[in-house]
């Protein structure tokens, strides 16, 4: 099962992968089952980068750049002897998911690349960015730059972890903000124009609004 999830649906949600999952092997998989399964392989997987992570990768480097992102899933509160309908009246549950890329750059060529995730409360991922800020070599860089999104608790683990970083607004959430602005004024403005219905007719007295025939 868990060589299949990786194979045709580790890049997708939980919904999706148990769709390709149900084409491969012929019957219904759900996505509670995709779920399940997911959580309980990444229980077995050892989480800690000073264990993990060799210490030879402490290596100096020109450049350290940190990205970081993460994302809320609603999922519905799973009873084990309830099931059908019923369980559909389950609580809904918030399960957080960070993930954190740690790049390493000599004369501008990417020398080396670390990739985790940690998948629960968030200031078990600031444990984890810290060590693996260390165990990757942050004292040795001569600089280093953080890359994340608006949300506080990033800029909260730049300021504990890596507060010597340059702290950079990445690229596609500056433009999604962006857009989101320029979104708004075009509502607004389309808000005030004239009714479609007609056109405004200024008169010598006042103005009135005439009707398409």
């Amino acid at each position: 099962m868990t060589y299949l999830q990786v194979l045709f649906g580790v890049g997708e949600g939980f919904d999706r992968s148990a769709e390709f999952l149900s084409e491969v092997v012929g019957f219904k998989v759900s996505a509670t089952a995709a779920q399940n399964n997911t959580e309980a392989t990444g229980a077995r997987i050892d989480g800690h980068p000073l264990r993990m992570i060799p210490a030879k990768r402490t290596e100096e480097c020109e450049l350290m750049v940190v990205e970081m992102d993460g994302t809320m899933s609603p999922q519905i509160h799973e009873e084990q002897t309830i099931s059908g309908r019923e369980a559909l009246k389950q609580l809904t549950e918030y399960k957080e998911c960070n993930l954190v890329i740690i790049d390493k750059y000599r004369q501008s060529e990417l020398v080396d690349r670390w990739m985790g995730a940690c998948y629960g409360p968030r200031d078990r991922f600031e444990q984890y960015v810290g060590h693996t800020g260390l165990q990757m070599g942050q004292l040795s860089a001569q600089q280093i730059i953080v890359l994340a999104d608006g949300a506080k608790s990033n800029w909260e683990i730049q300021q504990t972890d890596l507060s010597d970083a340059v702290p950079i607004l990445d690229f596609f959430h500056a433009c999604e903000q962006l857009g989101g602005s320029a979104s708004y004024t075009q509502r607004r403005n389309r808000a005030r124009k004239p009714s479609p219905a007609g056109k405004i007719c200024y008169g010598k007295e006042k103005p009135y609004r005439s009707l398409p025939r």
